[in-house]
């Protein structure tokens, strides 16, 4: 299953007032000259902080790595701390975004690296996966700003995530790509998850109980 919708909506005009707010204020970061975005949590505090280094995609994660080597490689790429410390709201982390985060928390949805991601016309990341098949990783995606020419492809589903309020849970422990045919930026609003408290029907967290704090 390539996703599945979420029970809530948003309210995507609150979220591109507040998106506006943000790219007046605050330039971007960019990790490709194509890809990049601000972190609405972080583990610092800074909306710079989570990002990978500079042309890194997670595109040698492989199932048969360790635990070991896969927590190596994270932090070679750039997020050298583990995932549930990104939780610090940000300078970008406007009223209604922090109202947000503060629902998918109540939920038991433990929301950790908020980001809103910038993918620019014409680009496409690179064919990649988050982690291992064996490793739970699920985002939430919100998409804000997006056209008809964005895509989210895995290797048997093409989809495209309308900006009409809809969340989406996926999972990006396989292989996956984003890509923008259109002529307008796409952006979303993403967060790794852990459903807690079956939530979802198909991406519910059965490992040990992170902290919601």
């Amino acid at each position: 299953m390539l996703f599945e919708k979420a029970k809530f909506q948003v309210d995507v005009t609150r979220l591109r007032s507040e998106l506006e707010q943000i790219r007046s204020s605050f330039e971007p970061v960019m990790i490709s000259k194509t890809y990049g975005g601000w972190s609405v949590t972080s583990s610092d505090g800074s909306y710079r902080d989570g990002w990978l280094k500079q042309g890194n995609r997670f595109t040698k994660v492989s199932d048969e790595m360790s635990a070991e080597s896969y927590a190596k490689y994270v932090a070679e790429s750039g997020r050298s701390k583990p995932i549930l410390e990104y939780c610090k709201p940000t300078e970008v982390c406007l009223p209604y975004l922090h109202s947000i985060v503060e629902s998918l928390s109540a939920a038991g949805l433990v929301p950790r690296r908020v980001r809103l991601t910038l993918l620019k016309p014409g680009a496409a990341t690179d064919w990649h996966r988050d982690a291992p098949n064996w490793l739970y990783c699920v985002r939430l995606h919100i998409p804000i700003v997006t056209n008809e020419g964005c895509t989210f492809e895995n290797e048997t589903e093409v989809v495209h995530l309308p900006a009409d309020g809809s969340a989406f849970f996926l999972p990006v422990n396989n292989m996956h790509r984003v890509k923008n045919s259109g002529a307008e930026d796409r952006i979303h609003l993403i967060a790794d998850i852990y459903d807690t408290e079956e939530y979802t029907e198909n991406f519910r967290y059965k490992g040990p109980r992170p902290s919601k704090s």
